[in-house]
């Protein structure tokens, strides 16, 4: 062992590593990449995943970190943190939805339309856009129509190859065969009529 290592303490006599602490293991970890946001100036994580594993490491001891959860902003299309829970957001927006047509909450812009009471339909009928009929030049193929296509190309196929009249390349490679074969049973025989 070196004399660096044995200063630094970081193996024990017997050669094991020592035991770190916890602030030792804070001091060396890997930041997660973040941005501020557009809108109102909040850390911007990248990823649904990001968010979820800063809020899990957060020290909850700390009294200037309170988030609890994480939200998807529609300026910024990043994740944010924010102290205040979903019962508390939802109230936040019913109570602005009565004072105000749009409000930012939380970096999130909400526009507060009128939604129907339980019990009353909406005013305008929508289109379903799950069972309206499909653009027919985006239409996928079903299993059975791609089977017919893929059985008819194979009857091809086997047509050509079993056709009586053999292709134009075969034909000449078979005459120009004959004649290489002819000329040389007459070149054989030639010489011995000469004789």
């Amino acid at each position: 062992m070196t004399g660096q290592r044995q200063r630094r303490g970081l193996r024990r006599a017997d050669g094991a590593l020592l035991v770190r602490s916890g602030a030792e293991l804070r001091k060396t970890r890997a930041r997660i990449p973040a941005t501020r946001c557009i809108g109102g100036g909040k850390r911007r994580y990248f990823t649904r995943g990001d968010a979820e594993l800063v809020l899990a490491s957060l020290d909850r001891d700390d009294p200037r970190r309170r988030e609890r959860r994480a939200y998807r902003c529609p300026m910024c299309h990043g994740w944010h943190l924010t102290s205040r829970t979903l019962a508390q957001h939802r109230a936040e927006q019913l109570a602005a939805a009565h004072s105000s047509d749009s409000v930012v909450h939380d970096g999130e812009l909400h526009d507060h339309t009128p939604r129907p009471v339980r019990g009353q339909r909406a005013d305008p009928v929508r289109e379903n856009t799950r069972t309206a009929p499909a653009d027919p030049a985006r239409q996928v193929p079903t299993p059975a129509e791609v089977a017919a296509r893929t059985a008819a190309l194979r009857r091809r196929r086997v047509e050509a190859t079993e056709s009586p009249v053999p292709p134009r390349s075969v034909r000449n490679n078979r005459i120009a065969k004959l004649l290489r074969t002819a000329i040389t049973r007459l070149t054989r025989i030639a010489p011995r009529r000469g004789r």
